[in-house]
């Protein structure tokens, strides 16, 4: 072995490297791949008498560079001879695929021989030596095996080619492109195509077997993953065909940058994966239930086991033989043969299922029609034309006309203008594709409406033309009357609610019960149409009419004359349930004898017969209070709105009850106000004047012994009757806070201060600047504002100077008052 190639023939037959040749133990040494050169060194012993001539072949077509050292006659030096794969063809002596030397050695001679070996392949040493007779008898062997063994592949490929344009399966022509591919890689792996059909182009020798190579493993993985239907069957296998391709791809992008063993030792054990991958996923095909995969196991099996065999001969595993060697040929030919049995099984499995899918679409059709003409829902198709081709019976009975006058028919003769125009919309939109269900009237034999819902769906071609569409025609007239019906009557629940929503709204605002009641009577005669309506209700121990619409009925008479113990009648009957409902044209009707005699004392005031009477009644805290009381000629139309009724009597009890409490209000606030003016009274003007009249009465009795102090008292009887008098106008504002009688902020509160100043000692100084027009009601609260102010100062404070001011600006009112006391 020379690892770095540098030996020369100089060296190796030196002495110093004669005991590093070792003998060979095996008929034909392999290294596998390697960058070392090795040199061979042999003896011939010539001991024939008549043969000089010989040939020595080297058996492994695929080496790069031989060179044969022959001792010259003089035996001083060596005459060379270099030829190779990688070599021009006109350096063999012989152009044969393999490799041959010439060797002319003398009748009963020795000589010693040596030959070098470099390579970017395997380095196999198969050396055979022959007589020029025998090799040519051999090569007439080869020739025949490898002339059948090409004749077999071409001939496949020729039939499979034929095929391919035949049946126009693209399988077919995965297969051709395999057998293109094992052919060429073939040639050029056992010489041929260097030989005798490109000896000239040296410069693309070097690159034909890396690029053979893999466009053969490449081609059977594409075949296998096309036969095997992995995409739909085994999706994942399917996935791992696409990165083993890719891989593939991605390894022959290095060819021009690499070395040729480095890309042999790449390739062939990804070789290996890729092909124990796509065997993996054969067996998992044929576990699955798929028939074919059973031929394409056989071929695979064989074609593993033979290449196997190869590889580990070329990798230095195996012993190089005639049968290791051509193996992987019948490997092969076995593959070929088998995928063309597996294609014509899948051929007849494809057929056999297409009949079988053939008599099931017939069984399909036969139950689907079937099933068509016995479905509840209509069915038609019409064509491109708009014209009716097929219609199940359903849809016969739906219109009312015969199979034969529909059949042919343009569709939109079967409806009127403006349906017509929503179906011609609707065959636009089935012609970009789109297929969601719409409503659709159709006119009746007889010249009613049946309205339907269609779900469509479009007829396209595969070149995307239109070719009509089908629906399923759905008879929805019923539902659509119903939901008309339902919106109607949600109209008039709403008309109902808006109603009492309004009269909620008047029951808040204002607290006049005529009013009110009045304003109940008129939105209940908007929802329920009655003749006679009546609301009574106890008042001043009596039962009277508060409020009521019957134009019969005269309007001055509002007491009703019941006794006590016919009021009583007419609560019980009440207690026995929420509502009475009297038809005098049904016997069943239960007898109400309040309630009957009620209606009775009623309907003598009046002479329009009324045969229905319905009375509710008005409860407050579960006592009842009063009725109310409708009359109609017809008892359903009172039984159908029996519920909203109720609604209105339950808004006219509260009416009534919230007026009751009302006036208890008005009462409580009124008494209390009473007292708090008396109150005020007591403490403010009462004693001022009362302290007035202590002084007035002593100021006489002390004028003639000291006039002083009797004018101090006058003073004071002055200050303290003016405040007593600014006080009473106080008091007035308060009784009369709803109307100041015209006067402003400004004179309120300084009449504030003059009474404040005549009940006490206390200095006020009171500023005010120009103030805006303000609101009654504004002036009224900043007025009780500053009259609580100083009323506390009075009593709490106990200050002796109090600051008033009262500032207007920008829109804004402010009260400043500000005193010297301790607070409350």
């Amino acid at each position: 072995e020379d690892p770095g190639g540098e030996l020369t023939i100089e060296d190796v037959t030196s002495q110093g490297f004669d005991a590093q040749f070792v003998p060979s133990r095996v008929v034909v040494p392999v290294f596998g791949f390697t960058d070392s050169a090795y040199w061979v060194r042999f003896r011939l012993d010539n001991e024939t008498a008549n043969t000089e001539h010989w040939l020595l072949e080297q058996g492994f077509a695929n080496t790069h560079y031989i060179d044969l050292y022959s001792p010259t006659p003089n035996g001083d030096g060596f005459d060379i001879k270099r030829t190779g794969v990688l070599r021009s063809v006109s350096t063999r002596d012989i152009a044969h695929p393999r490799i041959v030397f010439n060797l002319s050695i003398p009748l009963q001679s020795q000589s010693t021989y040596y030959l070098r070996f470099q390579s970017g392949s395997s380095m196999t040493l198969a050396l055979n030596l022959w007589t020029q007779a025998a090799f040519l008898s051999q090569a007439l062997i080869d020739q025949a095996f490898m002339g059948l063994f090409f004749g077999v592949l071409i001939g496949l490929l020729v039939y499979n080619l034929f095929l391919f344009f035949t049946l126009r399966e693209t399988i077919y022509l995965f297969f051709v492109i395999l057998l293109a591919s094992l052919v060429f890689e073939q040639a050029s792996y056992d010489g041929y195509l260097r030989v005798y059909l490109i000896p000239n182009l040296d410069i693309l020798v070097e690159y034909i077997e890396p690029v053979a190579f893999p466009f053969l493993i490449g081609s059977m993985v594409l075949f296998a993953d096309s036969f095997l239907e992995l995409k739909s069957r085994l999706p994942k296998f399917h996935t791992a065909a696409l990165v083993i391709l890719a891989i593939w791809g991605g390894l022959m992008l290095l060819i021009p940058f690499a070395s040729y063993r480095f890309l042999a030792s790449l390739m062939v054990p990804w070789g290996l994966i890729s092909l124990m991958t796509v065997l993996i996923a054969g067996i998992a095909s044929w576990i699955n239930g798929y028939r074919a995969s059973r031929f394409f196991l056989l071929a695979w099996l064989g074609l593993i086991i033979s290449l196997a065999w190869l590889f580990l001969v070329r990798l230095g595993f195996a012993s190089s033989s005639f049968l290791s060697e051509n193996a992987f040929r019948l490997g092969f030919l076995w593959m070929a043969v088998c995928f063309s049995i597996a294609l014509a099984d899948r051929f007849n499995l494809l057929k056999a299922e297409k009949e079988q899918a053939n008599l099931e679409l017939q069984a399909s059709e036969t139950r689907h029609r079937m099933l068509l003409e016995t479905m509840n829902d209509g069915f038609a198709i019409v064509n491109q034309d708009n014209h009716i081709t097929y219609v199940n019976h359903r849809f016969t009975e739906m219109l009312g006309y015969p199979e034969d006058e529909i059949t042919g028919q343009v569709v939109t003769e079967l409806m009127d203008e403006d349906n017509q125009q929503i179906f011609h919309n609707q065959i636009e939109r089935r012609k970009t594709g789109e297929s969601s269900p719409y409503e659709l009237s159709w006119q009746n034999k007889d010249g009613s409406e049946i309205v339907t819902l269609v779900s469509p769906m479009p007829l396209i071609q595969e070149n995307g033309g239109f070719m009509g569409s089908y629906a399923v025609i759905t008879d929805i007239t019923e539902r659509v009357q119903a939901e008309r019906d339902l919106e109607q009557r949600v109209d008039e629940r709403t008309k109902e609610l808006a109603t009492l929503l309004d009269i909620s709204r008047d029951i808040s605002a204002t607290q006049d019960l005529d009013g009110i009641l009045n304003r109940i009577l008129e939105k209940l005669h908007i929802v329920v149409d009655y003749h006679a309506l009546l609301i009574i209700s106890e008042q001043n121990d009596k039962w009277q009419i508060l409020a009521q619409d019957w134009s019969e009925f005269p309007a001055e008479q509002a007491d009703i004359d019941l006794s006590f113990s016919e009021i009583q009648g007419v609560i019980k009957d009440f207690e026995a349930g929420k509502r009475i409902l009297v038809d005098n044209a049904r016997s069943s009707t239960p007898n109400y004898n309040g309630f009957g005699m009620l209606i009775d004392k009623l309907s003598r005031r009046a002479t329009t017969d009324i045969h229905c009477w319905l009375g509710l009644p008005l409860k407050e805290k579960g006592i009842t209070i009063g009725a109310m009381i409708l009359g109609c000629k017809e008892g359903d139309q009172l039984r159908d709105q029996t519920n909203v009724i109720e609604a209105f009597a339950n808004q006219v009890a509260i009416v009534i009850e919230n007026n009751r409490l009302y006036q208890q209000i008005l009462e409580s606030v009124t008494e209390e106000e009473r007292n708090r003016l008396a109150n005020e009274l007591h403490d403010s003007v009462t004693q001022t004047l009362f302290t007035a009249s202590v002084l007035a009465e002593a100021t006489p009795r002390i004028w003639d012994k000291d006039q002083d102090l009797a004018l101090q008292n006058l003073s004071d009887l002055n200050l303290m009757l003016r405040g007593a008098l600014a006080e009473m106008r106080s008091l007035l504002v308060e009784l009369r806070s709803g109307d100041l009688h015209g006067q402003t902020l400004d004179q309120l509160i300084k009449s504030l201060v003059e009474a404040a100043q005549g009940r006490s000692q206390i200095d006020f100084n009171f500023s005010i600047q120009e103030l805006p027009e303000l609101e009654d009601k504004i002036t009224l609260a900043i007025y009780r504002i500053a009259r609580e102010a100083l009323n506390n100062v009075m009593v709490h404070s106990g200050a002796s100077q109090v600051k008033i001011s009262l500032l207007g600006q920008n829109n804004r009112i402010e009260l400043q008052i500000h005193d010297n006391g301790h607070g409350f």
